[in-house]
This record gives C-alpha cells, sequence and structure tokens, in this order.
C-alpha cells in the first residue's frame, strides 16, 4: 500500500501538469537521515543511533540482509536545489546514494562510530512484507540535475552521532 501511495501521487501531480501546463519534477527521497531527525519519523537509522544512545543494543528485523540505500539529508537539499534551479528538469528522479547497504552493515557502522562495540545487535522476527532490496537508480538526476551525493554513509553517521553526543544523548 506504501508504494502504491506514493505511484499514485506521481501519476497524479504528472497528469495535472499535463493538464495545467506546468513542468512537473517528483523526487523519490530514499532512506534520508541526519541531524534532527526525531523519532516520529524513525528511520532504521536514527532509531539504532537512539538505542545505541541509550546503551542498548539495535534490533535488526530478520536476519539483517536486507539491503537500503540511504541519504544523507544535505544531499536530499542540494538535489531539491538543483531540480528547481535547472529548468529543464522534469519527470521523477530517484534521490539516494546509488549505494545498497545491508540492515546488519548499517547496525555495525553505528555501534562502530558510537563506540560501542560492547553491543551486539539484537535478531526479532522479521516484519511482514519487508521489502528485501532497495537501491536508487540516480543515473538520471546525475544526468539531469548535474547532482551527485557527497556524504558518505560512514561520515554522515559519525556526524549523527557527533550531533547525539553534544545533546547529551550518547
Amino acid at each position: 500500500p506504501y508504494a502504491a501511495s506514493k505511484i499514485a501521487g506521481e501519476a497524479f501531480t504528472l497528469s495535472f501538469s499535463h493538464t495545467n501546463g506546468y513542468r512537473p519534477v517528483v523526487l523519490r527521497i530514499f532512506n534520508a537521515y541526519g541531524p534532527g531527525q526525531s523519532r516520529a519519523y524513525a528511520g532504521v537509522v536514527s532509531e539504532f543511533v537512539s538505542r545505541v544512545s541509550a546503551g542498548e543494543p539495535p534490533v535488526i528485523y530478520g536476519d539483517g540482509e536486507q539491503t537500503r540505500d540511504f541519504i544523507h539529508v544535505s544531499d536530499v537539499v542540494e538535489a531539491v536545489i538543483s531540480a528547481v534551479e535547472r529548468e529543464e528538469a522534469k519527470g521523477v528522479y530517484n534521490i539516494g546514494s546509488g549505494r545498497e547497504v545491508k540492515i546488519r552493515e548499517l547496525a555495525r557502522i553505528i555501534l562502530e562510530a558510537s563506540g560501542r562495540g560492547d553491543l551486539t545487535p539484537i535478531h526479532a522476527p522479521p516484519r511482514e512484507g519487508d521489502v528485501r532490496r532497495s537501491c536508487a537508480d540516480i543515473s538520471r538526476a546525475v544526468r539531469d540535475l548535474g547532482w551527485k551525493p557527497r556524504v558518505r554513509l560512514e561520515d554522515g553517521i559519525r556526524e549523527l552521532v557527533e550531533h547525539a553526543r553534544k545533546k547529551g544523548r550518547l
């Protein structure tokens, strides 16, 4: 249902723009993360950092082999600016890192950046309907928007952990 709602929104936007004569640009933003992200919209990155900050191990649903494409919020902002400023930009663009990362690898990166190698991830039963693999094909965004992600996941996680430390959460 989530994916269907996204596709329906894109179809509505493209149809409406065709009927009303404006330039449609749709950005499909993959798993965005960064400082200030609330737990109200808790992606796996913020959830893992929150748990580790509390001295609790990350919880991995399933075997941890499922993958996601993580994109730093500053890279998302740059993509939005490029989409607005490039008048030739039109249509749907995937905004991600273009890198497929296993959830167990994400947990390792966060534990390492937090200095919490003493914690071992807990595995819980897989979530029904969970997507096994997700990775953005960003080639169109690179070509048409002149955009590419700059923040490596490991660097973004270190920044996020430092932000948590400054806020007294780690």
